[in-house]
């Protein structure tokens, strides 16, 4: 219960930085009569860049949390920001289809929502986010569920998050109608989860290299018992 409670903070302030955020579109759009139409699109867009950004974060801290020697230096509040972060970016990723689905100018729908390749927007780009947004849930519900599972079954559904982002990231750029203007973004942040991953596998080889190294395995042994 106390575990939950914490759990909670992150995410009451997110909430309350998501609440600013709105109020003050709100008021842009209230300004701008001729954005009005265009509402649910701007929150689409908005929601959807958002979940993205927080994903990114969200692999990094997951790929830092694994990391052999960074591991060692993260205390508990880390690993609860990780999962606040996490059920952000499903509240966002929920927003940014709801919208997208009442969007009249989309022509997404209902069933291109919940089904890759039926949206008549740009179908294939739309098709990547709905899988993205349908195994970040089943990671996600592996985290939850992951006393059930052995560790070696948890961690190989939990890494797919990676896989999901790299969907993602094609889903924005295909999809997106303002893909141009946002690519110096888009490149910075596939940068960054880039080098993560190649701190990451790359500490984790030199980890290997060295165990192999100083404690040989029982057949280098036996192999330098027959010389002798």
């Amino acid at each position: 219960m106390k575990s939950v409670t914490k759990l909670w903070g992150p995410i009451l302030w997110l909430e309350l930085l998501a609440g600013f955020l709105g109020f003050l579109a709100y008021r842009w759009i209230v300004l701008h009569p001729t954005l009005r139409p265009l509402w649910t699109w701007l929150l689409a867009r908005a929601t959807g860049i958002g979940a993205y950004s927080l994903l990114t974060i969200v692999v990094i801290m997951g790929i830092g949390m694994s990391h052999p020697v960074w591991k060692r230096h993260l205390n508990r509040r880390f690993f609860v920001w990780h999962r606040g972060l996490a059920l952000s970016v499903l509240a966002l990723i929920a927003l940014h289809g709801l919208s997208l689905a009442l969007d009249r100018y989309a022509h997404v729908g209902w069933t291109g929502l919940l089904v890759p390749g039926f949206s008549h927007y740009r179908p294939y780009g739309v098709a990547f986010g709905v899988i993205a947004a349908e195994g970040l849930v089943l990671v996600s519900l592996s985290a939850y569920l992951a006393q059930n599972f052995g560790r070696l079954k948890w961690m190989t559904v939990h890494r797919g998050a990676l896989l999901m982002w790299v969907l993602v990231l094609i889903h924005g750029l295909w999809s997106g109608s303002d893909t141009r203007a946002l690519a110096l973004f888009y490149e910075a942040s596939a940068g960054l989860v880039g080098m993560a991953v190649i701190l990451r596998y790359g500490m984790e080889r030199v980890t290997r290299a060295k165990t192999v190294i100083e404690y040989p395995g029982d057949r280098q042994i036996q192999e330098k018992k027959k010389d002798i």
